[in-house]
């Protein structure tokens, strides 16, 4: 009776180990995933200066992401605006 509730404590426990050395595992990719994200992009000058002239925020990707979308989002709201103009002219 001890010799099998301490195989399944055994078991248990390394159950629990391994369990934890792979949440380590995956707190550390998402830190290094992370911090790769929000530092500075790396690009050249020529890309950089396209994107300056567009008004995109090219300090981290995230800001680029997020200029980007707001940039479409006010495109799509244009077109949105200029295919009512036309309905109404009809």
């Amino acid at each position: 009776m001890k010799i099998s509730r301490l195989r399944l404590f055994k078991k248990a426990f390394a159950s629990l180990i391994g369990l934890i050395l792979s949440l380590i595992i995956v707190a550390i990719l998402f830190c290094i995933l992370l911090n790769n994200y929000l530092r500075e992009t790396p690009m050249d000058k020529e890309t950089e200066e396209s994107l300056s002239q567009e008004r995109i925020d090219t300090t981290s990707y995230k800001t680029i992401v997020d200029s980007t979308r707001e940039k479409m989002e006010d495109a799509n709201q244009k077109l949105l605006e200029r295919a009512k103009e036309l309905e109404n002219l009809r």
